[in-house]
Order: structure tokens, then C-alpha cells, then sequence
């Protein structure tokens, strides 16, 4: 009801006579003012926390929980960034709670440096991929470097102080002076995220409040903020994003809502040191890369298993069904290898399928023409011919039956 409040006595201040543009200067200004007195009250040690609850009332819905506290404080330039602290916790939950994933984390930064770890990592009903993420690096310190960040951060701050009057066109501050200090109280205009959403998704709804207060002593130094975010969204079923697409299904309806809170106080000093042992995060992605390149190359080996087994299935099948039911040659009936084309081996040959059948017996991917074996191993038992792949890169065993 508060900003209803406010946006009457601006209608009704504008009706008096006073000029749009006395309004307008005077909401730069008190933005320009709060921005001033955050920048010169940089040095002083807080903390802060900010939480998250969303939720989508959807058909499969999810729920969303962040939770981020913390404590920092800078140093003479925001280049010498020193003394920041703080955890990070995230809860996401499918439709009675399937699908969950439960993390949490820390980051530090200490001389211009950040340092950030995965302290926990729980998973129900997700794929093995993030099970396999949360053993090898939950637990780990990461340090970054952020001196190119701040920079930007920097250059970024400058071109706000630049846009301040396009700032005014998104948020209401108003100035309060009183012996005990200042005190700002920052709004939002409704209609902005209303147009935002109303012009990317036609037929959509949407409210969006934000109020907050930030206060600082009579000589500007900080005392406290807090921020108090309520928003809600209805959106129509969207267009299948691929045009000619088979389902020609559309998407579902989104009715989500969402409650954010953040709040920041003056606290006294704040000590933070650097953890005893870490890695660079710029090493540990380029080795992720390198991971994830060997992962596609074993993927690829495995599929030509995979194709290179079913020929092999094939080939003897047919010569099974032209020759009466015979097999090539006698087979056990437990595996042993297939010989390499024009080669012996402790194993069987197949090299009377070359010709009419195959054009050579295949080779496993990582074996030479030197090889004696195919990397391949066939049996029969039970009226049944199994060929494997024993050479294979994948969790479970590459064979097929017929």
C-alpha cells in the first residue's frame, strides 16, 4: 500500500503545477545521493544475507530456495577488495520432492583474489553425470584471480554514474533527513516489469512490488538496508520453439511467484584469510576441457565397438541362414577371441565370412594391424551367438546376443 501511497502524492503533486521535470530531477538526485553515500561508507565491515523462495504451480512443480549470507568489507580502492566471506546455499525440489538437488558453498577473497569451494553436494533422482561431479570436486578450494572483474566492475559503475536519469526510470528514492541521520526509500515502478514481460510474452500477467530503506548516520556512514522483492507470473502456452515440429506441442503454462529479501548491517571489523591449500579455477577448467575432449574421444571409440560387434553378429547370422543352420566355424561356449583378418591367434577365425559377408574382420579402435586379435570375442550357448567388445571404455559390458 506504501507505493500506492507514494505514486498518489506524485499525481497529486503533479496536479498542483510543479513541473514533471522537478520530479524527475529530484528522484536523480536522491539516487545520485545514495549512490555517493554508498561509495563513501565502501570501507566500513558488514554483513548481509539474501534468500530466494520461488515456486512454479505448474503440472510438475519445482521449488526453488537460495539462501546467500555473508560479511565484507573493502579497502582504499575497490581494486584492493579484502575481507569477503560468505556461504551459499541452494534447494531445488521437483514435484514431491523427486528430482532434488540440496548444494551449498563458500567463497573467500583475499588479496584481490577469490577463493570458492562446493562444501556440499546431496542429489536424489538425478543423473549420474552430477554424481559423479559431487565425488570429484565437492570439498576442493578454487582460487581465481579477479583484478580484470573489478576493472570491470569498475568501468560498469562509472557508466551507471553516467545513467543515472535512466536509472530514475526504474526506481522511486526518496531522500528523509533527521538529527539521527539519512534514510533512502527505494521502490520500483510497477508498470516497468509489467511492460517488460506484457511486450516478450503477449497475453501474460504480472505484479511486481519492491520496497526497501537504506539508512546512514548524519555523516554518511552506513548503518543498515534491507530489501523486500514480491513478484508473480502468469504466462499463456508458448509455441513449440521448433517450427514443424512433429509433437506440435506447445509449452506449458507458467503461474510461478517468487519472495526475495535482503538486508546488510554495519558490523565490526571482519578478518578473512586464505585457505591453506587450492587450485587455480583456470587450471581446473582447462582440465575439465581436456576431460570432457577425452570423454568424446571414448565415445566415439565405443560406438564403432558397438557398430563393429553387430556386423560381426550379423555376418555369422547370415552365413547361418544360407548354409542350413551351420556356423562358420565350431565356437565354445565361453567367449575367446576373434583372430585379426589373415591372422592366428589363440581364438577363432572368421576369415571364411571376408568376401560374401564382411569386407574384413573388424579391428577395435585402439589396436594396431600388428594385432593378432580383433579386440572382439564371440560365443555360442543355448542356441544363442553372444559377440562382446572387451576393449570397451563404457561402465557396463558392450555385448549383443542373437
Amino acid at each position: 500500500m506504501r507505493h500506492i501511497a507514494l505514486s498518489l502524492v506524485v499525481i497529486l503533486t503533479l496536479s498542483a503545477g510543479i513541473p514533471s521535470s522537478v520530479a524527475a530531477n529530484a528522484n536523480e538526485q536522491a539516487i545520485r545521493s545514495l549512490y555517493m553515500a554508498m561509495m563513501e561508507s565502501k570501507k566500513v565491515p558488514t554483513e548481509f544475507s539474501f534468500d530466494i523462495v520461488a515456486d512454479d504451480s505448474s503440472k510438475q512443480p519445482t521449488h526453488l530456495k537460495v539462501h546467500v549470507a555473508g560479511s565484507g568489507q573493502s579497502g582504499e580502492d575497490l581494486q584492493d577488495v579484502q575481507g569477503v566471506k560468505g556461504t551459499f546455499q541452494i534447494s531445488v525440489e521437483g514435484s514431491q520432492g523427486k528430482n532434488a538437488i540440496h548444494a551449498s558453498a563458500e567463497a573467500r577473497i583475499v588479496d584481490a583474489n577469490l577463493y570458492v569451494r562446493i562444501s556440499k553436494f546431496d542429489m536424489t533422482g538425478v543423473s549420474k553425470d552430477l554424481e559423479e561431479f559431487s565425488v570429484r570436486y565437492v570439498g576442493q578450494w578454487y582460487q581465481l584471480p579477479i583484478d580484470d572483474y573489478v576493472e570491470q566492475a569498475l568501468t560498469q559503475t562509472e557508466d551507471i554514474d553516467r545513467s543515472i536519469s535512466e536509472i530514475s526510470k526504474i526506481f522511486l528514492v526518496t531522500k528523509r533527513s533527521s538529527v539521527r541521520g539519512t534514510q533512502y526509500v527505494i521502490r520500483i515502478r510497477p508498470a516497468i516489469v509489467r511492460q517488460i514481460l506484457s511486450k516478450n510474452v503477449p497475453g501474460s500477467q504480472a505484479f511486481f512490488s519492491m520496497n526497501g530503506m537504506a539508512m546512514f548516520t548524519s555523516d554518511n556512514v552506513f548503518q543498515r538496508m534491507t530489501l523486500a522483492m514480491n513478484a508473480r507470473a502468469k504466462t499463456p502456452p508458448a509455441p513449440s520453439l521448433f517450427e514443424g515440429s512433429a509433437t506440435g506441442r506447445s509449452s506449458e503454462p507458467v503461474d510461478a511467484k517468487a519472495t526475495v529479501k535482503f538486508q546488510m548491517k554495519k558490523i565490526n571489523a571482519v578478518t578473512v584469510v586464505a585457505p591453506d591449500k587450492f587450485i587455480s579455477l583456470q587450471d581446473a577448467i582447462d582440465g575439465w576441457g581436456r576431460s570432457a575432449g577425452v570423454n568424446q574421444l571414448s565415445n566415439a571409440r565405443d560406438a564403432q565397438r558397438r557398430s563393429d560387434i553387430n556386423t560381426i553378429l550379423n555376418a555369422n547370422y547370415q552365413y547361418a541362414v544360407d548354409n542350413y543352420g551351420d556356423l562358420p566355424t565350431p565356437l565354445p561356449t565361453t567367449p575367446v577371441h576373434i583372430c585379426a583378418a589373415g591372422k592366428e591367434c589363440d581364438g577363432v577365425s572368421l576369415d571364411v565370412l571376408i568376401g560374401d559377408y564382411l569386407i574384413t574382420i573388424p579391428r577395435d579402435p585402439t589396436l594396431t594391424p600388428a594385432s593378432n586379435v580383433s579386440g572382439y570375442m564371440i560365443m555360442f550357448r543355448d542356441d544363442h551367438m553372444t559377440v562382446s567388445a572387451p576393449l570397451s571404455e563404457q561402465a557396463a559390458p558392450m555385448t549383443v546376443t542373437r
